[in-house]
């Protein structure tokens, strides 16, 4: 679920002065997605179960141990994933990112129950990273809708 409803926020665009709008792009918080531990996900059956672990196409390609830190290997998890979006000539894994990372943001948009499974939760992951992601895309789909009915 999502805190501020995405939907009613939605209806409620035409007319909704500049300063509205800021505040509500703030306002909206993903609450419907949730980085897991691989051990509990027979208690999210009901939900969207979406791998995250190295070798899927969410996969933190940084290791702690290549890194240096747990830390260091999520920044440059953060910096591989706007690297992918940013990419003019992306290759194909880069592709394949930014087009799992479109599908998961509908997913979120729409209120879909969504569980990103490591074996690192609950300790910093870089799913965490994903949902920030996500908040982002989000948010930004949210300002586009705005910006078409405004004009």
């Amino acid at each position: 679920m999502i805190l501020h409803n995405l939907t009613a926020a939605r209806s409620n665009l035409a007319g909704v002065a500049s300063w509205e709008v800021n505040a509500m792009k703030q306002a909206i918080q993903l609450t419907n997605v949730q980085v897991i531990n691989r051990s509990e996900t027979k208690q999210h059956l009901d939900s969207l179960l979406i791998p995250i672990s190295r070798g899927s196409v969410f996969g933190n390609p940084y290791t702690i141990k290549e890194s240096g830190s747990r830390e260091q290997a999520i920044e440059l998890y953060r910096q591989h994933i706007w690297a992918a979006i940013s990419a003019e000539k992306p290759t194909p894994q880069e592709k394949a990112l930014v087009k799992a990372l479109r599908n998961l943001t509908r997913a979120a948009s729409s209120g879909a129950q969504i569980r990103l499974v490591c074996h690192c939760s609950p300790k910093a992951c870089h799913g965490d990273t994903i949902v920030k992601f996500l908040h982002w895309a989000v948010n930004k789909m949210l300002a586009n809708q705005v910006a078409k009915a405004r004009k």
